[in-house]
């Protein structure tokens, strides 16, 4: 069978996994990968110089809307496109592949948004100040096309619903304008939960080590997006961060390790937390290993979880007010987690105690609302994708 997957992001070594391509492969499966960054994501700067290109697989990087055209025979002449660029409405960026797959007839896929805590927008308690500026700055950081598309029905602008979508969590049900009545659902969970199946399965050794999840925040590419870059003082960030690193490795008799961001700059992260050690590519067995993990809003602090990894909220005044979002991610992480934030503006004044605990109530609940779908089996993401979807029996639509 011949599969097609668009992504927004340069295919790197871990999207092997990640994606399917290895699973597609190994049952024999054809794959075309459609690189759409340049077009999804044209503010951020897509470095490209972990990209892998297998010869088992043709990939194109498609680097404006009229090369996009061009591929339409690609669309109609697969038996299955994986849709990687868009799980949740219609944006500006997305709508030209969006549409060129209704048009194609091939059936398609869809991932359920992975959600994390305060992912979707609430207001709680705060009083009408607050939430006026709040309301304020998420109107000068809006995309207002995007603000349109996201409310149009997708019938009206030429979009067809999905064949398929995979849920994780009981969080990824949620209002989409991609899913409609022949869409078929699959109950599955998370693409990190294969990560820890993996992991789980295998041996190794609890050491005395503390990870801290990097989300290389001063320069994060998410922030060009929302219109707040540059925001966060670098420097400052990472001398308190070193402080707070200095004290947890004399009150627990632990040493911290750095698990760097996937997409983060080598040469700067490498130098950021002083003479620490800092892996690329390896957080998932850094978690494994750890006696408690250190972090701000990773998701990968669903990882944590599921590993019952004690957690420490690590945030400062900067950070928590440069968007109404991160206001709610963090006290919304702090509520389901059990833990308090610790605000490292004056590393002198984070409180240490009790951090080794953990709700195992509470991460139970977590896994069941934000990571793997209730009764779910715990077996490889695209196994259960390929058996449900029976790809043999695929074909173009009437």
């Amino acid at each position: 069978m011949k599969v097609l997957i668009l992504i927004k992001q340069p295919l790197v070594k871990r999207d092997f996994n990640r994606y399917g391509i290895e699973f597609l492969l190994s049952k024999g499966h054809e794959i075309t990968i459609l690189d759409l960054s340049d077009l999804v994501h044209p503010e951020t700067p897509n470095d490209r110089t972990e990209e892998i290109n297998d010869s088992r697989i043709e990939l194109r990087k498609i680097g404006s809307q009229k090369l996009l055209k061009f591929e339409k025979k690609t669309f109609s002449g697969n038996d299955l496109i994986i849709n990687l660029i868009q799980s949740l409405g219609v944006e500006y960026s997305t709508y030209i592949a969006l549409n060129m797959i209704a048009k194609s007839g091939t059936p398609y896929l869809i991932f359920a948004p992975s959600v994390y805590p305060g992912a979707i927008w609430e207001r709680g308690d705060r009083s009408g100040y607050k939430t006026f500026q709040d309301f304020w700055l998420r109107l000068k950081t809006m995309n207002i096309f995007n603000s349109i598309l996201y409310r149009l029905p997708r019938q009206f602008i030429g979009i067809r619903e999905a064949d398929y979508i995979v849920y994780n969590g009981n969080a990824s049900h949620m209002k989409n304008e991609l899913v409609g009545e022949k869409t078929t659902p699959i109950f599955a969970h998370t693409m990190d939960f294969d990560l820890f199946l993996d992991k789980k399965n295998s041996s190794f050794v609890q050491e005395n080590i503390a990870v801290f999840i990097d989300q290389s925040l001063p320069d994060h590419p998410g922030f060009i997006s929302l219109k707040i870059a540059g925001k966060i003082n670098a420097d400052a960030y990472y001398r308190k961060l070193r402080m707070v690193f200095d004290a947890i490795e004399d009150h627990l008799n632990l040493r911290v390790v750095i698990a760097g961001h996937p997409r983060s700059n080598r040469r700067k992260i490498q130098t950021a937390f002083g003479d620490r050690e800092v892996s690329l590519g390896k957080t998932v067995d850094l978690i494994a290993k750890s006696r408690i993990v250190l972090a701000h809003y990773s998701t990968a602090i669903g990882i944590a979880v599921l590993f019952q990894k004690p957690v420490m909220l690590l945030a400062n005044k900067e950070m928590y007010d440069l968007h109404p979002k991160y206001k709610y991610v963090f006290e919304k992480f702090s509520n389901v987690l059990g833990v308090p934030i610790n605000y490292f503006d004056e590393p002198d004044e984070v409180d240490f105690s009790n951090l080794l605990y953990v709700n195992e109530k509470l991460y139970e609940g977590y896994i069941n609302e934000y990571l793997k779908a209730c009764g779910s089996p715990s077996r490889n993401l695209w196994e259960i994708v390929h058996n449900k979807i029976g790809l043999k029996n695929l074909g173009p639509l009437n």
